[in-house]
């Protein structure tokens, strides 16, 4: 625009010089024209060069002579050299009412110039240094000052971009405090962490509050409430496991009544009141071991109220256990293998029969005779009734279920049919006239049951001989 404006003077200037008033661009023949203002040129200044201007450079303005090549904007528009002492006019490339000088930061876009708005497009809109800042055609972001991710509604700024510390959302109801927030966990504090305009709603730290109907201290715990804060009628301690009785709760003293008093999952454990003494039957015949002992309501499994047994680490010693053979004392009466148990089925015993007190004196029962024992045979003088000892020479080996002594023939009776030695009276022997003799025959049977059943027997006879005496 500047070089504009000077070629346009300079222009006039030369159009005015060389016009003048009809004047010829030749000198006349006699010599060259003097001018009016009398110096060696024909201008009408008072210097020596070709153009108009008062100085002596070869330019049409009247500044630097130093450059005479250069053309002025002739800033007071008088035509002709500057005189006004003004500088020049600063240039506005791109008509936005702002030069350079005025602080245009770019002079080739018309858009871009001090005071002008600021948009979403990278540049510095406005000429301050900053892009993008506050733009109006940004969208709105708002301040997430306690970091939890949600923003403050009130607190915003226009962007192009999230800028650091905002965020997108408008959705924090507690902008200073990073733990409130939508989605965030409910707690009993009085505040509505979540933001769903409840408060301490579905808490994760609420109390359970248990109904207390017996009026125990211990709550029934499936009657619970949970809540921040005490509900009415209701206690914070559970674990009643009857609500319906007052002496059944956690801790309680234990009875023998067939109840749980202390809930903990066990009736009538550790009672205080109508316990037994019980024993324990480590061998699980029924008997227990007196050394070994608890007080409780009842028998737990392995204990007996019987604390009798003599061995309870054998099931085949207990009172009242039939006797074996096997060197124990089966029954618990102190006597190992009594009743002949150790007697095998398989009798045996000595054949003959003898009588155990042969050779003694036998008593004779009535009148003056007298009865000798000789061998099997009794000799008598005048009796009616003799006495003598009956049995075997040895013990029967072996086990057998039972045994006795019977009377075949002839008049007799055993003291004690079932004895191994017993006494037998023979009777009915004696004479008629003196200086006679009468034999009388006897014969015992000793029968023996064996195990199996079948009886064996062996039999021993006696013969009284009765002599009368003159």
């Amino acid at each position: 625009m500047r070089s504009l404006t000077h070629m346009t003077l300079l222009s006039i200037l030369i159009c005015f010089s060389c016009g003048g008033e009809g004047a010829s661009d030749k000198e006349p023949a006699d010599g060259p024209v003097q001018d009016a203002d009398g110096d060696a040129d024909a201008d009408a200044d008072t210097d020596a060069d070709a153009d108009a201007d008062t100085d002596t450079d070869a330019d049409v303005d009247t500044d630097d002579t130093s450059a005479p090549s250069d053309v002025d904007s002739d800033v007071d528009s008088d035509g002709g050299p500057d005189d006004s002492g003004a500088s020049p006019p600063p240039s506005d490339v791109d008509g936005d009412g702002f030069s350079v000088e005025d602080g245009d930061c770019n002079d080739d876009n018309f858009r871009i110039h001090p005071g002008a708005d600021e948009v979403c497009n990278g540049l510095d809109d406005d000429c301050d240094t900053l892009i993008d800042e506050d733009p109006i055609d940004g969208d709105t972001f708002y301040a997430d000052l306690d970091g939890d991710g949600y923003g403050d509604p009130i607190d915003t700024t226009e962007a192009c971009s999230v800028p650091e510390g905002f965020v997108e959302n408008n959705d924090d109801c507690a902008a200073d405090d990073a733990t409130t927030y939508p989605g965030a966990v409910e707690i009993c504090d009085d505040l509505d962490n979540d933001c769903d305009a409840a408060v301490d709603e579905e808490a994760e730290d609420m109390m359970p509050w248990y109904l207390d109907a017996d009026l125990d201290g211990f709550g029934d715990d499936a009657m619970v409430v949970m809540s921040c804060d005490p509900v009415a009628d209701r206690i914070a301690r559970g674990g009643d496991c009857d609500d319906s009785e007052v002496t059944v709760f956690p801790g309680a003293a234990e009875f023998c009544d067939g109840i749980d008093n202390d809930c903990d999952g066990i009736v009538d454990d550790d009672a205080i009141f109508g316990t037994r003494t019980w024993y324990q039957d480590k061998d699980g015949d029924g008997y227990g071991d007196a050394s070994s002992m608890y007080f409780g309501c009842g028998p737990r499994p392995g204990w007996v109220i019987d604390a009798t047994d003599c061995d309870d680490a054998l099931s085949s010693r207990y009172p009242g256990n039939p006797e074996s053979c096997d060197r124990v004392d089966n029954d618990c009466d102190t006597i190992i293998d009594e009743d002949d148990v150790c007697l095998s089925c398989d009798v045996d015993y000595p054949t003959p029969l003898t009588v155990v007190e042969a050779g003694a004196s036998v008593l004779v029962d009535g009148g003056s005779a007298e009865c000798t024992l000789s061998g099997y045979d009794y000799t008598c003088d005048d009796c009616d009734d003799a006495v003598t000892a009956l049995g075997v020479d040895a013990e029967l080996v072996g086990a057998y279920d039972s045994f006795e002594w019977v009377v075949t023939s002839g008049s007799a009776s055993i003291t004690t049919p079932t004895a191994l030695s017993t006494m037998i009276s023979l009777s009915g022997a004696g004479v008629t006239e003196p200086d006679e003799c009468d034999d009388s025959s006897y014969t015992v049977e000793l029968q023996v049951t064996e195990c199996s059943g079948s009886v064996r027997t062996d039999s021993l006879g006696f013969t009284v001989t009765c002599c009368g005496v003159d």
